[in-house]
């Protein structure tokens, strides 16, 4: 009797290769080099005449071992392939700083009874993440039969942006409003609510004006300020006048606007509404 370590049957996962099948004779005394091996798949088609054979795919696979002159024996080995899902985390990305991502697998193929774990320990089946690395996934079917698959996740810093605090302008009077940004701005580009595309902007009327400045990889920062611009009373203290010696001028202003709490003050010191020189 010819025997040999032959399974009856072979598992093997779809996305792994069939482990090889060695029909050696374990009997001692025999001249290995006598023995003729016939490998044939369940067709009948002779697919290997080696001891040691790998099958490509499932089903019954039989080997007729024959040691010269009239020792015959014939084994029946199934290959079982266990189904593996298909598993895909989708293109590595870049974040902009403080953004969270979830990352959710594509799957297709049967998953029942499947067990999820993440690079990061947890064991859900998606995650959030926030920063810069390597994001694994191992899927362990029922079976036995585990499938991975990883995505690059990349943080992109985003500068600090201020406008400064708000601010009060008087009528006429211009105000450069000059952004203070720390972090790195370059090839960023940036946008103005007036339109403009500048780093900094020249304002003279109330209103709110913000700034959104975006990043080379299209993250995006803003922030804005308040301009209030207050009206200036029209003053005319009159043509110039000659006195003469002794004589008193009562100079008084001519005022077109509010000046409701406002105060005066005069080149000599005075701080009333006219005065007499």
């Amino acid at each position: 009797v010819i025997t040999t370590n032959l399974p009856s049957q072979l598992d093997v996962c779809a996305n792994e290769d069939a482990a090889a099948i060695d029909a050696t004779p374990t009997n001692s005394g025999i001249d290995l080099s006598t023995v003729v091996y016939n490998w044939k798949n369940a067709s009948g088609t002779t697919v290997s005449t080696d001891a040691i054979f790998t099958p490509q795919e499932s089903g019954t696979f039989t080997v007729t071992i024959t040691i010269p002159p009239c020792s015959e024996t014939t084994v029946s080995i199934d290959v079982v392939v266990k189904p593996v899902p298909d598993l895909d985390l989708g293109q590595d990305v870049t974040l902009c700083d403080s953004e969270d991502f979830e990352i959710i697998p594509t799957i297709s193929g049967d998953t029942t009874g499947a067990s999820f774990l993440w690079s990061t320990g947890e064991d859900t089946t998606s995650i959030i993440v926030n920063q810069s690395g390597t994001y694994s996934l191992e899927i362990t079917t029922v079976d036995g039969c585990i499938v991975t698959d990883d995505i690059v996740v990349v943080v992109s810093p985003v500068p600090d942006l201020d406008l400064g605090v708000d601010v009060t302008l008087c009528d006429s009077e211009d105000f450069e409003i000059v952004p203070n940004i720390s972090g790195s701005t370059t090839g960023a580009s940036f946008l103005w609510s007036t339109g403009e595309i500048t780093t900094s902007i020249i304002v003279n009327q109330s209103g709110t004006y913000s700034l959104e400045i975006t990043t080379v990889d299209g993250c995006v920062v803003t922030d804005d300020i308040v301009v209030v611009v207050k009206p200036v009373p029209d003053l005319d203290l009159g043509q110039d006048v000659t006195l003469c010696d002794s004589e008193d001028f009562e100079i008084v202003p001519n005022i077109s606007g509010d000046t409701t709490g406002a105060s005066f003050l005069w080149s000599t010191g005075e701080d009333t509404t006219s005065i007499i020189v």
